[in-house]
């Protein structure tokens, strides 16, 4: 009697399965599993290509050939230090990545809203859709309020003016000077560049 060899058996239709989930079909079937991954559109660990295909008859043990998807491609994250903040987003969006500003520092050397350091290292990889974090310049710190302490409110208006400031004057009353002097300047909860002198009277 001479032997016809193993029996033959169907490939089972198992796109879009799982890995496991197609090994395991394909071991139900009497067949043995090569994986080959790459990178696509498709879901990670997505079955997205078999060979032979699907309903072929191979003989019992031989090699089914599983294509597999590894997902999307890892961007390579870009240098973005000295580049300002919308210049920076539309160049991650560009790569499938986004920004994160985590802090925001004063600079006196690095202009307002421009990138002063960046947590992930130029052309290291991250996935796509994941974030970039990102330390932002606040810009040079703002000017320090002149002592106008003592004088007349005249006299402490012209000061705060000529560094460059919109000065307002609020009044109260101090029965132990009547001199109508300025006893203090401290910033406006409205603008970051209005003092308010206050005045004795």
């Amino acid at each position: 009697v001479v032997s016809s060899g193993a029996p033959l058996v169907a490939v089972p239709s198992i796109v879009g399965y799982t890995s496991a989930d197609a090994q395991r079909e394909l071991a139900n079937s009497k067949l043995r599993a090569r994986i080959v991954e790459r990178y696509g559109n498709e879901p990670k660990d997505q079955v997205v290509a078999v060979a032979p295909a699907p309903g072929q008859q191979l003989r019992e043990g031989s090699p089914v050939t599983l294509t597999v998807s590894k997902g999307l491609q890892p961007a390579h994250v870009p240098n973005v230090v000295s580049m300002n903040v919308d210049d920076a987003r539309g160049a991650l969006r560009k790569l499938g990545l986004n920004l994160n500003v985590v802090d925001k520092q004063p600079s006196d050397a690095i202009p307002q809203d421009t990138i002063m350091s960046q947590a992930q290292a130029p052309n290291s990889q991250a996935d796509r859709g994941s974030a970039v974090d990102v330390m932002v310049s606040l810009g040079p710190t703002t000017a320090g309020i002149p002592d106008v302490g003592g004088k007349v409110p005249a006299d402490a208006l012209a000061t705060l003016r000529n560094a460059g400031f919109a000065p307002q004057i609020t009044y109260n009353v101090d029965p132990t000077n009547a001199g109508g002097t300025v006893t203090r300047a401290s910033r406006s909860s409205s603008a970051s560049r209005e003092p308010c002198p206050t005045s004795r009277g």
